[in-house]
């Protein structure tokens, strides 16, 4: 897994899992950054998050990084768009120029990727409209300008409304996505009636992310509840996977833009040798090869071949880490 939000507690709390020898799965860490203050306290944050000992691999827990909050909310009315939002009893929006929430400026949020990309760290920040992911984007680009960023594989967390341009400089930069299908299958209805089904084009555009070279993993974002299913926003990856390959979703008639839609092969990936990708652990886990750690699962349909509805329904039945079972239902 991938803790995009991690604080000095809870490392705390993983390094007293791991060292009990309690750890059944690897977690890869992006430490949160401050926002606020004088840019001289956010580089002294960010250089005390480069000098901890987790920064050092042992394959088990890894920070990897940082992480901020550019925007805000698709269901909250303000995530950063390109274009105004529209009026919105709903959302409380009356201004007809309204775009959403930027909270770091152009130049500020630059000199904080720089100082993070300087330690050889990734920074990534939560990003959902396609205000917020082009500013991000511009940021990069300039510290690529400066000194090549592919191999740090900097960051869009979330990253709901892309464009074309934002997907193929992404691409071209290495910059790498990781993303939630539950926003799919539960808001697109209310997404379609706010902004319109042509404004949703680039829509979590995984096909075309793909298509032109990118590396898009599938993500959860926050449980809210325990049980991959009941969670309030439901972290199962096999209804995640469902919604990847028919951009189907709950209360919504049709498809959301199905020229998006991943082939099977690619919807498995999309959860595994991917993510490893993203969180620097490609080499070690994600797929099944000589040399590689032994994790896996056992599921009880061939995700492959099986009705393309009864993916939603897999169920795992065994999980190895490190060529050991942990769980067997």
């Amino acid at each position: 897994i991938a803790d995009r939000g991690a604080t000095p507690e809870s490392m705390k709390r993983y390094v007293t899992l791991r060292d009990r020898g309690d750890f059944t799965v690897r977690v890869a860490l992006s430490q949160t950054i401050p926002q606020v203050g004088s840019m001289e306290s956010i580089r002294g944050a960010i250089d005390e998050i480069a000098k901890n000992p987790l920064r050092r691999d042992d394959g088990w827990l890894h920070l990897i990084g940082t992480k901020a909050w550019l925007d805000g909310g698709m269901l909250t009315g303000s995530a950063y768009m390109l274009q105004p939002w529209g009026r919105n009893e709903n959302y409380g929006i009356r201004d007809d120029a309204y775009r959403g929430v930027l909270n770091i400026p152009a130049n500020r949020l630059l000199e904080m990727v720089r100082h993070v990309a300087s330690h050889g760290m990734q920074f990534t920040a939560h990003v959902q409209g396609d205000g917020a992911v082009t500013a991000l984007v511009d940021a990069y680009a300039a510290v690529n300008r400066e000194k090549p960023i592919r191999e740090l594989r900097l960051g869009l967390t979330h990253s709901s409304f892309m464009t074309r341009d934002t997907v193929e400089r992404a691409a071209k930069l290495g910059i790498v996505i990781d993303l939630q299908p539950i926003w799919l299958y539960l808001d697109t209805r209310t997404l379609v009636n706010q902004f319109g089904y042509e404004r949703l084009r680039y829509f979590q555009p995984l096909k075309t992310i793909a298509e032109l070279g990118g590396v898009a993993g599938g993500g959860s974002d926050h449980m809210l509840k325990i049980g991959d299913l009941r969670a309030i926003n439901p972290y199962n990856p096999f209804l995640a996977m469902w919604t990847t390959l028919t951009r189907r979703a709950k209360w919504y008639d049709g498809q959301l833009h199905p020229e998006e839609a991943l082939s099977r092969r690619q919807a498995i990936e999309f959860y595994t040798r991917n993510n490893a990708y993203l969180i620097f652990w490609d080499k070690e886990i994600g797929s099944i090869e000589k040399g590689k750690r032994a994790d896996f699962i056992v599921v009880d349909r061939d995700l492959l071949t099986c009705a393309v509805d009864d993916v939603k329904e897999a169920r795992v039945l065994q999980t190895w880490v490190e060529g050991k079972k942990v769980f067997s239902r």
